[in-house]
């Protein structure tokens, strides 16, 4: 995988239950996945994968295709994988306020350690997080996913400006 971005990270050390976890989770995201969720990896790398999520219906999100690059460091299951946001316009474009184009394209998720809230654990999945990102991050009003906006007087109004604004950059850059 090329254009990934942890490709080039190779592991020198692997624990030995970390390999057998990785092939755990492809099983069960094999049969498990919902709609508009695809995993892709190759065969001589299972610890790398590419992700795509469809914008769920009736989001500012919808039929937009977004990328995402996921790794399963050493220290997996023990600690969460690791996630870079791809569709970014080459880190200009932001899709929403857990998603930042920042160069390390972050995804603020408290599976993933970069949020508060329930914490990565040995037994949390992958499938876990890619439904949260596709329900949590990929939402209906994703302008409240921001701290303290809620305390606003023009939350309705500010709320659909970002959902337009979203609509477009979701056409221009995840569709065409």
């Amino acid at each position: 995988m090329p254009k990934h971005s942890f490709a080039a990270l190779e592991l020198i050390f692997s624990p030995p239950k970390r390999m057998t976890r990785i092939m755990q989770e492809l099983a069960i995201l094999q049969t498990s996945l919902p709609n508009g969720i695809f995993v892709r990896y190759a065969s001589s790398r299972p610890d790398i994968m590419k992700i795509l999520i469809t914008g769920p219906r009736d989001t500012p999100y919808e039929n937009g295709l977004f990328e995402f690059d996921l790794f399963c460091d050493e220290r997996f299951p023990h600690a969460p994988p690791r996630m870079n946001f791809r569709t970014t316009a080459g880190g200009m474009i932001s899709f929403n306020p857990n998603l930042y184009p920042d160069g390390k394209c972050t995804i603020c998720l408290s599976l993933l350690g970069t949020w508060e809230g329930e914490q990565w654990n040995s037994k949390s999945t992958l499938l876990q997080v890619l439904i949260s990102i596709q329900s949590m991050i990929l939402c209906e009003k994703p302008w409240y996913n921001e701290p303290g906006r809620q305390r606003r007087t023009d939350v309705d109004q500010a709320s659909k400006t970002y959902n337009q604004s979203l609509y477009h950059r979701t056409v221009q850059h995840a569709m065409l």
